[in-house]
């Protein structure tokens, strides 16, 4: 499992690496998703890109395809974290994958 790197030493560290202008593009949804779907803690994900979490839940509010994103991203992160505690990959049946990530 890839390592995930540690969280800023504090909220100014956060408030330093903030981009400007302060607006969250398609890259930056990209990292946050990615490290979403490795730690699987909203926080900390948009902590990495230096922006609130509210920032991300007002895009996930307005934006249909990225709520769907951020929803795999979590299942990625439940997934990972039962391989780690479990020592092996669960298995998906094929209506948990369909209701999980459509069709």
């Amino acid at each position: 499992m890839a390592s995930i790197p540690t969280s800023p030493a504090s909220p100014t560290a956060a408030s330093n690496q903030r981009r400007e202008p302060c607006r969250i593009d398609a890259d930056c949804r990209a990292r946050f998703l990615d490290m979403l779907s490795l730690c699987g803690t909203v926080r900390f994900a948009a902590e990495t890109e230096g922006f609130s979490h509210a920032a991300f839940c007002h895009h996930k509010a307005r934006d249909p395809d990225f709520a769907r994103a951020w929803r795999r991203a979590l299942f990625a992160a439940a997934i990972g974290l039962e391989a780690e505690v479990t020592g092996r990959m669960p298995e998906l049946r094929e209506d948990e994958a369909i209701a999980l990530f459509g069709q």
